[in-house]
């Protein structure tokens, strides 16, 4: 895999507002897997940051990106977060679940399941079923 060199997600974030009276945007960053201190960290700042803002960080939704790449056997443990084997990334969903991310939406456009139409169906298809 070619992949670029990770970053922490709340030392890249840049905080930009869309709309006057709406949540606030949030961008930047990759994490590598390793959930527990880090994502638990970064999902308190989160709610931090909507707190000071003036929204009520129990009603903020969490939406992640997950940039899948599927492998026939397990990575080590200096993988990205929802790559590796099925059971890797079932168990990356179900940590971030635990976090309280209420959506993920993954996208398989950069990995071998990208390459044609029917791979990245059938991709989606093996995501579906973890989920």
């Amino acid at each position: 895999m070619n992949l670029p060199p990770a970053t922490r997600l709340a030392s890249g974030v840049t905080r930009t507002e869309r709309h006057a009276g709406r949540r606030p945007v949030l961008s930047g960053g990759r994490v590598r897997v390793g959930l527990g201190i880090g994502w638990s960290t970064d999902m308190a700042q989160l709610r931090e940051m909507a707190a000071a803002a003036g929204r009520d960080p129990a009603a903020m939704e969490v939406v992640v990106r997950a940039n899948i790449y599927v492998t026939p056997r397990a990575l080590g443990a200096d993988r990205w977060i929802f790559s590796g084997s099925l059971d890797q990334v079932k168990a990356d969903i179900d940590a971030v679940r635990a976090l309280g991310v209420q959506e993920v939406f993954f996208d398989p456009t950069f990995s071998p399941d990208g390459e044609t139409a029917d791979l990245f169906l059938a991709c989606m298809a093996r995501i579906r079923k973890l989920c």
